[in-house]
C-alpha cells in the first residue's frame, strides 16, 4: 500500500524500492539501529511528502487498508469469491471419506472436541457424505450451536460444536480490462519494478 501511495503521489519519481535502499544506506550498513520514527521520516525525506496522514490512519490505528482503491490506480481489482463459506468449524475430511484429516487449532471442531480420524456420521441433523460436509458447513450459521455425531472407534459420541464466521474472506486480484492506458503504463512500471527488484 506505502509502495502505490508512493508512486500515486508522487508520478512514479519515488517508490519503496527507494525508501528501503535508503534504510539500508543510512541503518543496514552502519549496524545502526532505527529509532521509532526512523522509517517514516526516512520515507518522507525520500519522497519529499508528508505521509503523517497515511502513517497516522494505516499504522497507529486499526483502519482497513485501502487495498482496493490503491491497485485500483494500476489498474488491477479485486474480486471476492462467491463460495467462501458463510461459517467454518476447522476441519479437513481425509481424501474419498468421512474421516476427519486434521483439525486447526483453536478451532471450534478442537473446543468440541472432534479430533483426527473421528468419523462423521452427522453435523447439524444431516448425514455427512465424502462430498457433501462442505454444503452442510455453508448453510450452518456463525455462533449458533450444533450436533456432531462421530463415531471414534466403536463409540459413538455427540458434540456440541459452534461454528464461526471465517477470519479472513480471501480476494482475487484481477486485471482491469477498463483500465485507462495511464493505469496500465503504471501496472508496467510497478511489476517492471518489483520483477527487477527481486531478481
Amino acid at each position: 500500500l506505502l509502495d502505490l501511495t508512493l508512486r500515486e503521489r508522487t508520478l512514479g519519481k519515488t517508490t519503496l524500492d527507494d525508501v528501503m535502499r535508503a534504510m539500508w544506506s543510512q541503518f543496514g550498513k552502519p549496524a545502526r539501529g532505527v529509532p521509532e520514527d526512523g522509517f517514516e521520516r526516512l520515507a518522507e525525506k525520500v519522497s519529499g511528502l508528508d505521509l503523517g496522514d497515511f502513517f497516522d490512519r494505516f499504522i497507529r490505528t486499526t483502519e482497513p487498508l485501502e487495498l482496493t482503491r490503491a491497485l485500483a490506480t494500476v489498474g488491477i481489482t479485486l474480486h471476492e469469491p462467491s463460495d467462501v463459506p458463510a461459517a467454518m468449524i476447522g476441519v479437513a475430511l481425509k481424501r474419498n471419506s468421512t474421516s476427519i484429516a486434521t483439525v486447526e487449532r483453536d478451532s471450534p471442531a478442537e473446543r468440541a472436541g472432534l479430533a483426527p480420524d473421528d468419523q462423521f456420521v452427522a453435523l447439524a441433523q444431516l448425514k455427512v457424505t465424502r462430498t457433501g460436509l462442505a454444503e452442510i458447513i455453508q448453510s450452518l450459521v456463525p455462533d449458533q450451536p450444533v450436533s456432531a455425531h462421530v463415531f471414534r472407534g466403536d463409540e459413538l459420541l455427540t458434540l456440541q460444536v459452534t461454528p464461526t464466521a471465517p477470519a479472513a474472506r480471501p480476494f482475487t486480484p484481477k486485471l482491469d480490462d477498463k483500465a485507462t492506458d495511464a493505469q496500465i503504463d503504471a501496472r508496467a512500471n510497478w511489476l517492471r519494478s518489483n520483477v527487477a527488484a527481486d531478481a
